[in-house]
């Protein structure tokens, strides 16, 4: 990955010293408020999109352990997961309906609902609600999504940017006054978060510092970029679903935005809280085989205790799109 002025820099090592503060702020924290805690007790959660892969799920958990959190003291879980999670602990009244009305009913026992998490990217999960006593969910599809959310919007709008001042000028901005640079994106972040229907004016503060790389005029109307966005938080993208989906209910929880940081800790005291996932892959492991002529390939034949065997055949342990309650051993037969 390249920082704000273009030079490369290992994303592992940018995603260690974030954790590695966060981590450090915690135990400043204990310490300042005289509570002991023994830091090697704590159970650290990390969320992460649905739609990465192992690789890069691999990636996040040795990162971790290079910023200090031990392997088997934190937990890698999926963020439409946290969020679901914390939606139906929600209160009842905690849940904005059709025209803002309060919800006052909870979801039954084989309910199947779909979570949206419109963030950066968007992900769909779709889940069936085993038991409310229990509080045990089913995943019955494997995640869709893709990058169609909120950073779309942010691409768009530096490319506005770039057609007002021009490219050399925005980039020299971002090298010279990278403070006021990610000032400018957090306020456009705002205002696209905060969006109503309906609105024909947005306002978007330009730091002086950017005016005075340039002398072109900077006034435009985003009104088409902004009616793009889709968020979570922002009105816009609530109508676009209600139109798409007319006869489902749509719920907002309140504090979406915290959705997935509180589900993660509602996660980590309950991990079985999710009863079965859905396999994105076929995974398998590597054997070796009596080896069978016609069968197996004589690339992959060898000898051993005076027998023919075949190496790296695959043994298919789970298909992919196959539902797995969380617990099952595949046993070798």
């Amino acid at each position: 990955m390249s920082e704000i002025n273009g030079k490369a820099i290992s994303a592992k090592l940018v995603i260690k010293l974030a954790i590695q503060f966060l981590r450090t702020h915690l135990l400043d924290q204990f310490k300042q408020r005289n509570i002991g805690v023994n830091p090697d007790e704590i159970k650290w959660i990390i969320t992460v999109p649905a739609i990465w892969n192992d690789a890069c799920k691999q990636f996040m958990r040795d990162a971790a352990e290079e910023a200090g959190i031990h392997g088997d003291m934190f937990s890698i879980v999926y963020e439409p997961e946290a969020a679901s999670v914390y939606a139906r602990l929600l209160p009842v009244e905690s849940f904005a309906g059709r025209n803002k009305t309060t919800i006052l009913r909870t979801f039954d026992p084989g309910t199947k609902f779909i979570v949206v998490d419109a963030g950066g990217n968007v992900e769909l999960w779709t889940f069936l609600l085993k038991s409310c006593s229990e509080l045990k969910f089913e995943i019955i599809h494997k995640v869709g999504g893709g990058s169609w959310g909120g950073e779309i919007v942010n691409e768009n709008y530096r490319i506005v940017l770039t057609k007002l001042v021009g490219g050399p000028v925005l980039q020299q901005f971002k090298r010279e006054q990278g403070a006021d640079y990610n000032e400018m994106m957090r306020d456009f972040e705002r205002k696209k978060k905060t969006y109503k229907l309906g609105s024909e004016t947005v306002i978007i503060r330009f730091p002086v510092s950017l005016k005075d790389l340039t002398t072109d005029s900077m006034n435009c109307s985003i009104d088409s970029l902004i009616n793009e966005s889709t968020f979570k938080e922002s009105d816009v993208l609530q109508d676009a679903v209600r139109k798409a989906f007319p006869k489902l209910e749509v719920f907002v929880p309140v504090d979406g935005g915290l959705s997935v940081l509180k589900g993660a800790v509602i996660y980590g005291h309950n991990p079985n809280i999710v009863a079965s996932r859905v396999c994105n892959y076929t995974y398998g492991i590597s054997l070796s085989v009596p080896f069978k002529n016609r069968v197996h390939p004589e690339s992959k034949r060898y000898s051993w205790d005076n027998e023919e065997w075949c190496r790296e055949k695959f043994h298919v342990c789970f298909k992919a799109d196959s539902v797995v309650t969380i617990g099952t051993i595949n046993k070798l037969k």
